[in-house]
């Protein structure tokens, strides 16, 4: 029974996870183009674009990695630190790598000013939201959802509440991707302090 309660809350708190995320993915695009319009969706749209394809550097499979390795030690605390910690280092690298590919792709494709610091500024947000990933895995891999959970929510819901108070201020798409950042950063304060 027990083993049922606990698939159930696990279940329940990744659901309101992946919920919110599903809810900022959505009203957050529509929101944009009802209230600014074409120009400002489509920037949004394309640094959302890049961040989805340099995830994957910034990341370079280290989350189902540390799920794996924090499930086999769940009980040795000194490990599962070490391990975010060298997690951490790498990401850390890799971010910085990522930062000057993207600022290098903006001016390949001669972006304007402004594209080139929102392009910037979404690489810098990735790299928190990488960091604020290895923490949410690290959640899982000892199944605590609830805080996994918790780290997602912030990331989402503090993103979607920013955007409700930048985009009716007509601000640019940097003001848009700092509040993507700030939400990232959000996140990982959360997840470093649970």
């Amino acid at each position: 029974m027990e083993h049922i309660r606990r698939i159930v809350k696990n279940s329940a708190f990744q659901s309101i996870a992946y919920g919110a995320q599903a809810v900022t993915a959505f009203v957050v695009p529509l929101y944009i183009a009802r209230m600014v319009g074409a120009e400002l969706l489509g920037q949004y749209a394309a640094m959302i674009t890049f961040s989805g394809i340099f995830n994957s550097l910034t990341l370079f499979g280290l989350p189902s990695l540390l799920i794996r390795e924090v499930a086999r030690r769940r009980d040795d605390k000194p490990y599962r630190s070490h391990l975010v910690n060298v997690a951490f280092g790498l990401v850390a690298s890799l971010s910085l790598v990522t930062v000057g590919l993207m600022a290098a792709t903006g001016m390949i494709l001669r972006y304007s000013d402004l594209m080139l610091r929102a392009l910037t500024l979404t690489g810098v947000a990735l790299g928190f939201e990488s960091m604020a990933t290895l923490l949410e895995s690290t959640f899982r891999g000892v199944e605590e959802m609830e805080w996994s959970a918790v780290v997602i929510s912030t990331m989402e819901v503090g993103f979607l509440i920013l955007a409700l108070i930048i985009v009716p201020l007509k601000g640019t798409i940097d003001w848009l991707i700092t509040a993507f950042m700030f939400s990232r950063i959000a996140s990982l304060v959360v997840g470093i302090t649970v």
